[in-house]
């Protein structure tokens, strides 16, 4: 059903303008970190001369996949699918509205949603990583360890206090997650919200190794286990942290989140059950945890195609 900010527009609106409409839904629909996502790219795609002050009318499919293909060249590819998502909603919700005669799609020739496999560190990486974060430990490389243990986010890490830390259980409760979001205007703020979603409010088991480290550390409810007081790490700075971990244990300079990519491979080489890690990690699904998540090292193939070898012994 139109309202009035609908029909004000029809025929001449922009695709600001129907954006602004439908973020003003989707903020009633959604977490406030994802409706600030929404805004934040909602924001970069106005600035586009493409599309600033540019009636929806005049916008056709050649020149949707056009854009697209600029926004598949400008961005990495998470966040270009993010964008062209967004784009493909707006330009639905425009249809909806009758700013436009049919439903348009941006559908760049190029494909942007095949899975790109995301960096690992091998066996040896991640044990020179260890060796390095144990051999002089402090609650930032206590962190460290716990998510490349655990799997935890980014977010998660810097959100987790010690009250969430069950030490006779040996298990860690992800209630929280940090992250810096737009406020609309053109600065951000630092946001404390609940896990990503449902899934990722969950509870996580501890490795016995680790549980005894956490006991030496441990404070404080309240006090954040980065820190070991009220005040929280900003993830950006802690991202900074862990570059000039790597940086001196000389090891690739991969993403924090390789952290926990790294961690579900290893589960699956070492012999999880798919489903216990995909749970441990907060995903909805398995095929989430196997197609995103799982990336087999050349170490664990070769043994895997050596089981042949065992065959032909054995026929």
């Amino acid at each position: 059903m139109k309202n009035e900010f609908d029909r004000h527009f029809e025929g001449s609106a922009t695709f600001e303008e129907a954006a602004e409409g439908w973020l003003k839904i989707k903020s009633t629909e959604t977490k406030e970190s994802t409706a600030a996502q929404y805004r934040s790219i909602i924001q970069s795609i106005a600035r586009s001369d493409a599309w600033r002050d540019k009636p929806l009318l005049y916008i056709n499919e050649d020149l949707l996949a056009e854009l697209g293909e600029e926004i598949l060249q400008r961005y990495e590819l998470r966040t270009a699918k993010l964008h062209i998502l967004t784009i493909n909603q707006v330009l639905k919700y425009a249809y909806d509205c009758g700013y436009i005669p049919k439903i348009m799609k941006m559908s760049p020739k190029t494909k942007p949603f095949k899975a790109v496999r995301p960096q690992v560190f091998s066996v040896s990486e991640q044990k020179t990583l260890t060796d390095y974060l144990l051999s002089d430990l402090d609650l930032n490389k206590l962190g460290v360890l716990i998510c490349l243990y655990s799997g935890l986010r980014l977010g998660e890490i810097c959100g987790l206090k010690w009250g969430d830390v069950d030490l006779k259980r040996q298990t860690i409760r992800i209630a929280r997650t940090i992250q810096r979001v737009s406020n609309g205007n053109g600065s951000t703020y630092m946001l404390t919200g609940t896990p990503k979603s449902e899934y990722s409010d969950r509870e996580v088991p501890i490795p016995s190794f680790l549980n005894v480290i956490l006991q030496q550390h441990a404070a404080s409810p309240e006090c954040y286990v980065t820190t070991g007081t009220p005040v929280f790490t900003q993830p950006r700075t802690y991202q900074n942290i862990i570059k000039r971990y790597y940086t001196e244990c000389e090891i690739p300079q991969y993403h924090f989140h390789t952290l926990r990519h790294t961690f579900a491979s290893r589960a699956i080489e070492l012999g999880f059950d798919p489903k216990s890690l995909s749970e441990i990690l907060g995903h909805s699904s398995v095929k989430i945890t196997l197609d995103l998540y799982v990336h087999p090292s050349m170490e664990a193939k070769k043994k895997e195609m050596e089981r042949f070898s065992e065959f032909v012994r054995l026929s």
